[in-house]
């Protein structure tokens, strides 16, 4: 038990390919689905354009940190997939932010960029 304790937020984060795939996949299914539901309680849904553009800046924040290994990009790295999973409601994404969350230390687990009370 001690050693699974002393052992949170000293993991190593390897970002699975897979995950941006999956999310392109969920968006997909997700503008299927936007003309059935209400729109005042859906998510965003996210074009092309923009998918590839989400997809270079989280290439980036992970190269970034697999360069240094320090958790600083890794923290930006959480918070982007953060607000992206949050803003279009990505079940996909906030697994992904799970992930990450895992390999931080406790007191880095929360996003300091919100404004929200």
């Amino acid at each position: 038990m001690e050693k699974n304790i002393f052992d949170i937020g000293s993991g190593r984060y390897t970002f699975d390919s897979n995950t941006l795939d999956s999310f392109i996949e969920e968006a997909k299914n997700r503008g299927c689905e936007f003309d059935l539901l209400d729109a005042a309680g859906t998510a965003d849904v996210p074009n092309q354009l923009e998918i590839e553009r989400i997809f270079a800046e989280v290439r980036s924040l992970y190269q970034e940190y697999m360069q240094c290994q320090r958790v600083e990009p890794l923290v930006r790295l959480k918070c982007r997939l953060e607000e992206v999973s949050i803003r279009f409601n990505s079940h996909v994404l906030a697994e992904e932010v799970l992930t990450i969350n895992s390999c931080l230390p406790y007191e880095l687990r929360i996003c300091y960029s919100r404004k929200e009370p």
